[in-house]
C-alpha cells in the first residue's frame, strides 16, 4: 500500500469489472486506487475490463426477525404442555 501525493500524474491501465477501481502505473509501480481517489476526465468505461479482478463476495443474507423461523419463542395460544 501506498500514499501517493497530491497532484501524481499515473496512467491508468484497466478497471474493475465490478466496484469503481482503476488500474494504475505510476513510477513503474501497478496498483488499484478508487475512482473517487482520482481527479480525471478520462473516459473509464474506455478502460479495458481486467478480467483478473477476484469476484467481490456474495451478498449476505438478511438476518432473519427472532421467532420467525423456528419456536424461539413460546407460543402463547399453547397451554404450555407438550
Amino acid at each position: 500500500m501506498v500514499t501517493l501525493p497530491d497532484g501524481t500524474v499515473v496512467n491508468l491501465l484497466a478497471r474493475s469489472p465490478y466496484s469503481p477501481w482503476v488500474k494504475i502505473e505510476v513510477g513503474g509501480y501497478t496498483g488499484w486506487i478508487a475512482l473517487i481517489a482520482l481527479q480525471t476526465q478520462a473516459y473509464i468505461e474506455a478502460l479495458p475490463v481486467d478480467a483478473r479482478v477476484p469476484l467481490p463476495p456474495p451478498t449476505p443474507l438478511p438476518t432473519q426477525v427472532p421467532g420467525t423461523f423456528g419456536n424461539a419463542f413460546p407460543d402463547p395460544n399453547r397451554d404450555g404442555n407438550p
